[in-house]
């Protein structure tokens, strides 16, 4: 099995709300659709643009509780 993660701030606009590099993920899908077809593929990938925000207007950074 081979895990890939994209690291968000590598593939959104980490200054521009809800952004995506679109261009950066496709070159990272051409590049990963070279393998062989071998392996199992598992990507993960960061939320870069699309949780940072969230995160700081919530200040998680600083808290964290679990409601249950």
């Amino acid at each position: 099995m081979i895990i890939v993660k994209l690291g968000g701030s590598s593939i959104t606009e980490k200054k521009q709300f809800e952004t995506a590099k679109l261009d950066v993920i496709e070159k990272h899908w051409k590049q990963v659709s070279k393998l062989e077809k071998k392996e199992k593929l598992v990507f993960v990938h960061g939320a870069g643009s699309f949780g940072h925000f969230q995160a700081r207007q919530f200040n998680i950074s600083n808290q964290f509780s679990v409601q249950g």
